[in-house]
């Protein structure tokens, strides 16, 4: 998570807070969906049980399904949301900057100001939808899974916490291959 947002966009600090509230909620929905997945497949793999004897599982399941469902729905919408109003703020303090720097500063930046107004800045939007959820969520859906698989079997959650630190690798390579495709993006845009 990039401080610096926090600091030019107000109003992104109340959405990070909303989504990492339901990202706490979409984690306790994806186990208990696991959980219940497994409930209802295991009599009728190993103890050849009808269907029958899974239905009320299934409807609970179906259930979880559905929570899981809106908490994405509604955690999309606020991310839209935050997302316009950060672009908003932002915008607005670089073009207050730009317009105190006066008319010899327009003229020299005046393109690369536009370039980063008009289309850097929308940029931020993927930022709020899809990365800082995922960014999120994997901070709270890790440690939640990680005790519930201690609960249940404990060489297995050993195995897991070996490889957890593998994620923070992967993260900077998917960053460091970000930033390049970002910076080719812009140096394309302002050609």
């Amino acid at each position: 998570m990039d401080p610096r947002l926090l600091k030019y966009a107000k109003s992104a600090r109340g959405y990070i807070i909303f989504i990492t509230v339901f990202g706490f909620l979409s984690a306790v929905f994806i186990i208990a969906q696991d959980w219940l997945i497994s409930k209802a497949a295991t009599p009728v793999i190993m103890e050849h049980q009808p269907l029958s004897f899974i239905v009320p599982t299934l409807g609970v399941l179906v259930l979880v399904l559905l929570g899981r469902g809106l908490s994405l729905l509604i955690r999309q919408w606020f991310a839209h949301r935050a997302a316009t109003g950060a672009i908003r703020e932002i915008r607005e303090k670089v073009l207050t900057h730009a317009t105190k720097l006066g008319p010899r500063w327009q003229t020299q930046h005046g393109q690369d100001t536009v370039t980063t107004v008009v289309r850097a800045l929308k940029d931020l939007d993927a930022y709020f939808v899809f990365f800082l959820p995922q960014l999120l969520l994997s901070a709270t859906v890790t440690p939640l899974t990680l005790l519930v698989i201690f609960y249940l079997d404990w060489i297995s959650a050993l195995f897991v916490l070996a490889t957890i630190p593998l994620i923070p690798l992967f993260m900077i390579l998917i960053g460091i291959l970000t930033q390049e495709y970002s910076d080719k993006r812009l140096a394309s845009m302002k050609r």
